[in-house]
């Protein structure tokens, strides 16, 4: 018969288990008494930063609110000059832009040469081109070449394709050429688009064949779509042939909707069949459909019967449906009925829904004007 273990005195031995329970349970009981003792000395330090904190959220934070804003002309301009903190004259020169009056031009224009807040001459250069007067040309063409900052800089040539005189093309054209910032040069590009000037176009075209940033030739190449010079044709072709990175050629490829010149719609058509990027091929297809190139059909048709990505194969269903023609209409209804893939079925479809236009008329392209051609060779670098 199997004996139980006893101890000395007869008692029963206990086990690992039940003496490491009650060593667990014991052992909260030594360290409660020390919570009773910090805890409200914790409590009320934290309540007391709470009602401090809320002191300061309720009463000092609207005060210097008050302190720092201005609301007309006058006032702003008072504040602008002798503001003792960055952030009152960070806000007078915000709502001088705001206000739009040509009175605060001078105060502008010596917060924007002479102010050591960077925000404070970020803001002015913005308000001196939202008040778009040719009295904001000088500052901020001054700006443009000398600030150091970067920033400012690119505010500046922001704020001049704003004011959009003839005379900021000339600072603008040389900081697309010269500044070291790649970002003041993509808004030297995007401000050359906006004021849509011919004397341009030769540096827009040499940022696009030239540049070592993508995002300055992509800018150029935008700028180029909105001068819509058939000059620039010749560039935007090639650059569309033969630049490396996609994201430039995309961006071709939408300017090149936007020129009526000789051999545009062959490189877009070339585009849409050899490009290896799918995003390239994609535009190639919506710029041939909104120039409605009707030579472009046999390609776009052949696209839909062989290109790997559905999403190309859309774009091509939409150009032939703004191509129109009978050939257009026959292969929508064809794609409509017979496709393999919903998506394919379901945009010839809705196409379908609208009548088509009639097929366009042969293209004449434009040639480049006189006055382009000029304008070329004078600024040529």
């Amino acid at each position: 018969m199997r004996r139980e273990p006893t101890t000395r005195n007869g008692r029963m031995a206990q086990g690992p288990i039940l003496l490491a329970e009650r060593a667990v349970w014991r052992r909260p009981a030594r360290c409660a008494p020390a919570l009773p003792v910090l805890a409200p000395p914790l409590l009320g330090a934290l309540s007391l930063l709470g009602a401090l904190s809320l002191l300061a959220a309720l009463f000092l934070l609207p005060a210097l609110a008050t302190a720092q804003s201005c609301a007309d002309v006058s006032p702003c301009i008072d504040q602008l000059h002798f503001g003792e903190t960055r952030k009152a004259r960070e806000i007078a020169a915000k709502v001088l832009g705001e206000r739009g009056s040509r009175n605060a031009i001078p105060a502008l224009a010596q917060a924007l040469r002479e102010d050591g807040g960077e925000f404070v001459r970020v803001n002015a250069a913005q308000a001196l081109g939202r008040i778009g007067s040719e009295g904001s040309v000088a500052p901020l063409t001054q700006a443009l070449k000398g600030d150091r900052r970067e920033l400012v800089r690119q505010m500046a040539a922001m704020a001049l394709g704003m004011v959009g005189q003839p005379q900021v093309v000339t600072p603008l054209t040389e900081a697309l050429s010269a500044d070291e910032s790649y970002a003041v040069r993509i808004q030297a590009a995007e401000s050359l688009g906006m004021v849509k000037d011919q004397r341009g176009l030769t540096f827009l075209m040499d940022a696009l064949a030239n540049d070592a940033r993508v995002e300055v030739r992509v800018a150029a190449a935008d700028a180029l779509a909105r001068l819509k010079l058939p000059a620039s044709a010749p560039t935007l072709i090639t650059a569309l042939a033969s630049d490396q990175d996609h994201r430039v050629r995309v961006a071709v490829a939408r300017a090149l909707a936007m020129i009526d010149a000789e051999g545009v719609a062959p490189a877009l058509v070339k585009a849409l069949a050899d490009d290896e990027a799918r995003t390239v091929r994609q535009e190639a297809a919506k710029s041939l459909g909104m120039r409605r190139d009707g030579p472009a059909l046999p390609q776009l048709i052949s696209t839909l019967k062989l290109d790997p990505a559905l999403e190309v194969r859309q774009e091509a269903l939409f150009a032939l449906g703004r191509i129109g023609g009978d050939l257009a209409q026959s292969a929508l209804h064809y794609y409509r009925d017979n496709s393999v893939h919903d998506v394919i079925r379901r945009t010839a479809r809705e196409i379908l829904a609208e009548p088509l236009p009639e097929p366009p008329q042969p293209r004449t392209p434009s040639s480049p004007t006189a006055q382009e051609t000029a304008s070329t060779r004078a600024f040529a670098p």
